[in-house]
């Protein structure tokens, strides 16, 4: 060689526990990436594969950085067969290491860890290319050139355990705070637009939820409320939330019910339109909220608010109304409702002036269908079945409860 003096080695650089960055020196070498939690999942079975392809690099590249140290002090090695079979060896580990992380498939949100990857191999490998042409020809330029090569390798290796240890640090807190929303359940099976089954830790049980009602089977609107809610939750980790009651009288789990991305289901399916509000004291602590998405869902002509056919018959208060015992206002007053009550409309009297409702903390009545908002036009309102008459005996009002 022209210069006795062995090519520079990449200087190690410090990186952030508890990954650290290949080099190419035995005694500064990459620790493995952190599994993260909760495992198994892609991005766990993501890093164990590279887990993998960075031992080879500690086994290969510390391996180098021995052999050009020893060069370093002898410079006679490099003609020694046994100094150079020991570096080809290492040369070998790092381009399967290369070979392992080309193999690797990113889960959502790795791209640009994995991208970062990728482009240090390609440096590794040019570097592993010129070590070989320069040991092989005696030329140190091909040698100098392979160790910046093997530092830019090393520079995006240390961007992209950066960037893991990031999204891994992100998603475990995100996991953490949904943790505390709730318990952990796995969708099974859609029972209708306000229940699913789950599993919890293996274990089969029915959620009902809180807050909120939709169509029964029998009910127009059934099938759109079940299908908008089998878009929200069907196949997903749920996370459940108890207010303060733990089951219903069906020996239903009663839960606020929580996507992995934060949202909550109750209140989503109210804001789509597909949901009233409805109160069970004492588990009232999203109530003003719920009537307030209705209120909102009615005012944009959202789902069962846009009309139609096939929908719920909803409704509003236009003003400060009484709700009464029957149709006409010769009915005691039951209660006053002020402006913009979400009701559920049940039925009307023959001439459709009055109709049948029911308002979210669950009180029954008549109320005068020209001070009202309403969702389909008033003769298209079934006629109620019960319709109470001023000689009649008081109507119980229990069917219109929710289920």
């Amino acid at each position: 060689l022209a210069d006795s003096t062995p090519p520079p080695t990449p200087t190690p650089r410090p990186t952030r526990a508890p990954t650290r960055t290949p080099t190419p020196q035995a005694t500064n070498t990459p620790t493995p990436i952190p599994t993260p939690t909760p495992t198994p999942d892609p991005v766990a079975d993501y890093a164990t594969e590279l887990n993998t392809a960075v031992s080879i690099y500690v086994e290969g590249l510390g391996a180098i950085g021995q052999q050009l140290t020893a060069s370093g002090e002898d410079i006679a090695l490099i003609f020694d067969e046994d100094w150079r079979m020991l570096t080809a060896t290492a040369i070998g580990y790092v381009y399967a290491a290369n070979e392992q992380v080309r193999s690797l498939t990113p889960p959502v949100g790795l791209e640009q860890t994995h991208n970062a990857l990728l482009q240090a191999a390609d440096q590794y490998e040019l570097a592993m290319n010129g070590l070989a042409t320069g040991l092989d020809e005696m030329d140190t330029d091909s040698l100098v050139a392979a160790m910046a090569a093997m530092e830019a390798g090393t520079a995006l290796m240390t961007e992209s355990q950066s960037l893991m240890e990031a999204f891994i640090e992100q998603r475990d807190a995100q996991t953490e705070e949904l943790a505390a929303l709730g318990t952990p359940a796995q969708v099974v099976d859609i029972v209708d637009g306000d229940t699913i089954d789950v599993l919890i830790d293996g274990q089969p049980d029915t959620v009902r939820y809180i807050g909120i009602d939709t169509p029964e089977r029998r009910d127009p609107g059934y099938s759109a409320a079940t299908q908008a809610n089998a878009q929200l939750v069907e196949g997903q980790t749920v996370y459940l939330a108890k207010d303060m009651t733990d089951r219903d009288r069906y020996d239903r789990l009663l839960r606020y019910v929580y996507l992995a991305d934060g949202t909550h289901v109750n209140a989503e399916l109210i804001a789509q339109g597909y949901a009233q509000p409805v109160e069970y004291e004492p588990d009232t602590s999203n109530a003003a909220e719920f009537r307030q998405l209705a209120v909102e869902a009615a005012r944009a002509g959202r789902g069962f608010w846009s009309g139609g056919n096939d929908v719920m018959h909803y409704g509003m208060t236009t003003g400060g109304i009484n709700l009464r015992k029957g149709p006409g206002t010769d009915f005691a007053i039951n209660t006053s409702l002020p402006a913009d009550t979400p009701l559920t409309i049940f039925g009307r009297n023959q001439d459709g002036s009055w109709v049948q409702v029911r308002t979210p903390d669950r009180s029954g009545g008549w109320l005068f269908a020209n001070l009202l908002t309403l969702n389909v036009p008033v003769m298209n309102i079934n006629i109620a079945g019960d319709i109470p008459t001023l000689e009649a005996a008081p109507v119980s009002y229990t069917h219109l409860r929710a289920h």
